[in-house]
Order: structure tokens, then C-alpha cells, then sequence
């Protein structure tokens, strides 16, 4: 029907100028009133039609824009949340186990200290930056025990000696 509208109007337009142009002013009044204005009338109120249904169809846009807007920021709020959270967790558990580590350490180191076992060790669990400084402590307890032996040693080597020039001396 708009399609329809417009052709009309158009060919009252053509009949209208060509009148016009034959210098038919009757005629052209009369084609002017019954049939150009009308068609023109028709024609402008399916433009408007059309405008109205656009102006409908982007109301509808701008509001499910509107909504998808909503709906990406909150997905992007609960993934920022649980991003903060998983951090958090696995910061907290990192830090809990850290710690932990630390005080079995320092726990074993003042054991030694306040025993003078130096046959005690310090358990070792894991191959990160405690279980080699653990390990470390380990085979420094090592040496010193070999130390402390080899000081034994020497001192019952000089104990016997000194009882034999003792007894050789009398």
C-alpha cells in the first residue's frame, strides 16, 4: 500500500507538470486538489507511519542494549569477585603453608639448640625455597657432627696420651 502511495502520487506529480507546463492552470488546480494533495497526503502519512514504527524498533534497541549493558557489567562484577576470591584463597593457603613451614624449621632449629642433639633433623617435604634451605640445615648438622666426632676423637687421643706420660712419668 505505501508502494501504491507513491506511484500515485508520482504519476498525479507527472500529470500535474505536464498541465503546467501546457499552461493548463484549470486543470493543474484541478489535478492539484483531487489528485496530487491527496497522494501527497497518503505518502506523508505512511512516511510518518514509518518513522513511528523506527522510532519504536530503536526505543526496543536502545532498551535491550540497555539490558545487555546491565547483564555484562554484572557478569563482569561476579567475575571480578571471584576472581578476588580465588585469589584470596589461594594467597591465604600459600601464605598458610609458608608459615607453616617456616615454624617446623624454626621449631627443629630450636630443638637442636636447646638438646645439643645434633643427630636430630629437620623433615624435609618439599623441594621449594625452605626444603633446600631445610636441607641446607641438614647437611650443615652433618658436618658439625663429623666435627664434634673428630673433636671427640682428638680429645680422647690427647686424654690417653696425657695418661701415658702420666704413667711413664712416675
Amino acid at each position: 500500500s505505501d508502494r501504491k502511495a507513491f506511484a500515485s502520487y508520482e504519476l498525479a506529480l507527472k500529470e500535474l507538470i505536464e498541465k503546467s507546463a501546457e499552461n493548463s492552470k484549470v486543470e493543474a488546480k484541478n489535478i492539484a486538489a483531487k489528485k496530487t494533495t491527496p497522494a501527497a497526503l497518503a505518502v506523508q502519512e505512511s512516511l510518518s507511519k514509518h518513522a513511528q514504527a523506527n522510532i519504536i524498533q530503536a526505543d526496543e534497541a536502545r532498551k535491550a542494549s540497555e539490558k545487555a549493558v546491565v547483564a555484562g557489567n554484572t557478569l563482569a562484577l561476579a567475575f571480578t569477585v571471584l576472581g578476588a576470591l580465588l585469589v584470596a584463597g589461594v594467597s591465604f593457603m600459600l601464605i598458610r603453608k609458608i608459615a607453616g613451614d617456616l615454624a617446623r624449621v624454626r621449631n627443629a632449629i630450636g630443638q637442636i639448640e636447646s638438646s645439643q642433639d645434633f643427630t636430630a633433623r629437620i623433615g624435609i617435604r618439599s623441594r621449594d625455597e625452605l626444603g633446600v634451605t631445610a636441607d641446607a640445615i641438614n647437611r650443615l648438622l652433618d658436618k658439625m657432627q663429623d666435627n664434634l666426632k673428630s673433636i671427640a676423637e682428638a680429645a680422647q687421643s690427647v686424654a690417653l696420651s696425657s695418661t701415658w706420660l702420666n704413667e711413664t712419668a712416675d
